[in-house]
């Protein structure tokens, strides 16, 4: 049986979200941060960072949230969410690592700045500085959307997928998508999908 370590709203949300579209039978482990589950020796056993997600799957274990994701649809999407053309994979690539290295901290940053730090404590400066990071790639994201239904190769993929997963940081952050609408109606599109319309996180 597949296990997957994670808890809303951690990065463990990004491959829950692709298991269930995969429909995929996992084992869900309420393993999070908040209550010291992450760092209990059973669990630093296969995450050492006590960071989560963690992926297993009999003798074979796997960390990091996009790792996981792309071995999930590489592997068992049977071409549902990859593509075949060495150029649009590569394009999916991209919209990847631009999620990765240009988004993904700046939106936790602000989801724990918002949501999480209480108000007395919280960073006006550090929540400016994370809106203004966000806006410049929110605006790069809304111009490949521009025309397009999806990122990558006219067909809902990983890094679509992932990327709407990771924006809901952003929502839950108290913020909507009205300055980009092009990001906002495929956010919606992308969230509508049954395999997400059916959770309540």
């Amino acid at each position: 049986m597949r296990k997957i370590h994670g808890v809303y709203p951690t990065r463990g949300n990004y491959v829950i979200w692709m298991a269930d579209e995969l429909g995929l039978d996992y084992e869900s482990l309420k393993t999070g941060p908040f209550d010291g589950s992450s760092r209990t020796p059973e669990y630093l056993a296969i995450n050492p960072s006590g960071k989560v997600p963690a992926y297993q799957e009999e003798d074979f274990s796997l960390t990091e949230s996009y790792a996981i994701n792309v071995y999930l649809a590489k592997n068992y999407g049977d071409g549902k969410l990859w593509v075949d053309n060495p150029q649009d994979e590569a394009h999916l690539f991209q919209w990847l690592f631009f999620a990765a290295s240009e988004m993904d901290k700046t939106l936790v940053t602000l989801a724990l700045q918002k949501t999480f730090v209480p108000e007395d404590k919280r960073s006006d400066k550090v929540i400016a500085d994370c809106l203004k990071t966000l806006d410049m790639n929110l605006k790069i994201l809304d111009g490949r959307l521009q025309g397009r239904d999806y990122l990558v190769a006219d067909k809902f993929t990983a890094a679509d997928l992932t990327l709407a997963a990771m924006l809901k940081y952003y929502e839950m952050s108290g913020y909507d998508f009205k300055d980009y609408p092009n990001v906002a109606t495929w956010y919606d599109r992308c969230n509508a999908r049954p395999s997400r319309s059916q959770k309540k996180s």
